[in-house]
């Protein structure tokens, strides 16, 4: 074999490389705070309304709704994301005099109480833009001159340096194996970049997906945005929800399966959360379509044993003992052929035939018992 030549095997051990400690990226989420209301109030779930949007339209907004005939939604989204990354930012340096132009008065006030009385970790409330992986829209009010939007945005800290490192492995994974197809299971040294390679691997180690979703929590923000006129938007109220104490685990652990999935399979999340939400309709469906055959058989089943039982007990009560032993039991070898009977009269000369007369049939009924 050519020295000069690698096997893939030896390119992809672990062996040739220096083992990789993944330092942790989990840090301290910052805990819920809100400049208006309790934190117990705050909307941190999908509405069914908007459900049932992503289930048909693949989007959390209708269409052909008013707020879309007065608002560019994917504008919207788009700038809001912005303005959250710079408005946490801004609260995370303790800078409001920064925020003036974005926060309203109030806003800024309660801001700079919260901030005076602690109740904000200021280390950790930043929101990047790249890591908000998904929005929706929990309440508006839309009139020709004035809007109103309370937004709701998910985020995991670390996403986006999660999604290129994992995108930037399975691409290289990918030429490899192109490489192979089309020059044999052997590759040579100038054909391959270990030093590439080792950058690739390592970023994909520290930052790998599954670590992501074990070792972070989602951030759920809650702005409300205002606007009057052909004016800019106004964030009129800012409410950070740590999932960790508001979600339960189920929940948490679906939102983060969702993501990770998005992550891998190089899917948006929309398009990931629509799949989803058609595969729990479609086992909620089937769950109950079972429960309602199982009852309707069952409904049946009794029915029918009710019928049974009824029949029996008419005829039980309908007959009696004597009833019972004066019925004429009819065996074979008698052969009785009632419709030729022929009546007589008291000399013993045969009369006409014809109808049997019932007054001569109690004289020949048989005594029968069981035999």
């Amino acid at each position: 074999m050519n020295e000069r030549s690698i096997l893939l095997s030896k390119v992809f051990s672990l062996s040739n490389f220096q083992k990789l400690t993944p330092k942790k990226f989990y840090h301290s989420p910052p805990p819920s705070f809100s400049t208006e209301e309790s934190i117990s109030k705050l909307n941190t779930q999908l509405p069914p309304k908007s459900a049932i949007s992503v289930f048909f339209t693949g989007s959390p907004d209708w269409p052909y709704t008013d707020l879309r005939k007065h608002v560019n939604l994917p504008q919207f989204y788009e700038g809001s994301k912005t303005a959250i990354s710079v408005v946490s930012g801004g609260i995370g340096q303790r800078n409001v005099v920064l925020l003036e132009n974005l926060l309203s008065e109030d806003c800024r006030t309660q801001i700079a109480t919260l901030l005076a009385r602690g109740q904000i970790e200021t280390g950790s409330v930043l929101v990047k833009k790249d890591d908000v992986f998904f929005q929706f829209i929990a309440k508006s009010e839309v009139t020709r001159d004035s809007a109103k939007i309370d937004l709701v945005s998910f985020s995991l800290n670390g996403l986006d340096k999660c999604i290129r490192a994992t995108h930037e492995y399975q691409q290289f994974n990918k030429n490899i194996e192109e490489e192979l197809k089309v020059k044999g299971p052997v590759l040579k040294r100038e054909d391959f970049d270990a030093t590439k390679f080792r950058t690739v691997s390592a970023n994909f180690q520290e930052l790998h997906p599954g670590r992501l979703v074990k070792e972070e929590d989602i951030l759920v923000t809650n702005y409300r945005f205002e606007k009057s006129g052909p004016g800019d938007w106004q964030i009129t109220g800012v409410r950070h929800v740590d999932t960790r104490h508001s979600w339960n685990w189920f929940r948490r652990f679906k939102w983060k399966g969702r993501l990770h999935i998005s992550i891998h399979l190089k899917k948006p999340f929309l398009t990931v959360l629509r799949y989803d939400i058609m595969f729990d309709v479609i086992w909620i469906s089937l769950l109950i379509y079972l429960q309602v055959l199982a009852f309707i058989m069952a409904r049946k089943i009794t029915e029918e044993e009710e019928a049974k039982k009824k029949i029996d007990n008419d005829g039980h009560q309908g007959s009696s003992p004597q009833r019972s032993e004066n019925k004429i039991m009819m065996q074979p070898h008698l052969n009785l052929n009632v419709s030729s009977f022929t009546q007589k009269d008291g000399e013993g000369k045969a009369m006409n035939n014809g109808p049997v007369n019932p007054d001569i049939l109690t004289q020949i009924i048989y005594k029968a018992g069981p035999t």
